[in-house]
């Protein structure tokens, strides 16, 4: 993301009193990091490697 990250911008988010609860899609792993974004209001993370079998789309 070009200004902020995701862990921002869900901080962002949180803070302005936003409802909203991201799912994080992104390449880290880090123990450190998944916390980090449950941590700043996700309600999911998902791996990019992992996507395609973890991550199910909504049907229409």
């Amino acid at each position: 993301m070009p200004i902020l990250t995701g862990i921002g911008a869900a901080r962002e988010l949180h803070e302005a009193g936003s409802k909203a609860t991201p799912v994080f899609l992104t390449v880290h792993q880090s123990n450190a990091f998944v916390r980090e974004c449950f941590a700043n209001g996700g309600l999911g993370y998902v791996t990019k490697s992992r996507m395609m079998t973890d991550l199910v789309p909504r049907d229409k």
